[in-house]
């Protein structure tokens, strides 16, 4: 094991696993501590401790990750990669928003939701337009994405042509 906060995730888990090792003479060795010295109670305690104090760093990182996540969100900020059809525009405080990328895709973006508009069914939108089915349906899923992203690059008439 490379740290001995890997030996479990769950700090509960941990308090069940220290005693285990020790009452049946199992050895725990880290690449980077070396042998953990559960022999002794108080050394076990410690590892415990430690475990727990890690546990809960954790936590707060996962925290603060998800605030910013949602602070990103809503201020219109996109998280992960850019949907098809879509780049990144300039970069702000918060990250990048999305703009219409220029060319082919854009147009097969315009393309896909003006011919579920008129009824069609995603595979014979594949076929219409070359673009898959999944991300047909994707790009009809997230509409709302598409016209934001138009309207703030004041390309919203040509999204509903």
């Amino acid at each position: 094991m490379n740290d001995k906060r890997r030996i479990a995730r769950d700090i509960d888990e941990v308090m069940r696993l220290i005693p285990d090792f020790r009452e049946h003479n199992i050895e725990l060795h880290t690449w980077q501590d070396g042998q953990l010295d559960l022999a002794d109670p108080m050394h076990a305690a410690i590892e415990i401790l430690q475990a727990a104090a890690a546990h809960e760093e954790k936590l707060k990182e996962i925290e603060k990750a998800e605030e910013i996540t949602e602070d990103r969100l809503e201020n219109g900020y996109w998280h992960g990669a850019a949907p098809y059809g879509l780049g990144f525009g300039v970069k702000g405080e918060h990250g990048q928003r999305l703009t219409p990328n220029h060319g082919e895709e854009w147009e097969n973006v315009r393309a896909v939701l003006a011919l579920r508009d008129e009824g069609l069914s995603y595979r014979e939108i594949e076929k219409e337009t070359g673009v898959a089915y999944s991300t047909a349906w994707r790009i009809v899923q997230r509409r709302g994405v598409y016209e934001r992203a138009a309207e703030r690059t004041g390309r919203e008439e040509s999204l509903a042509e």
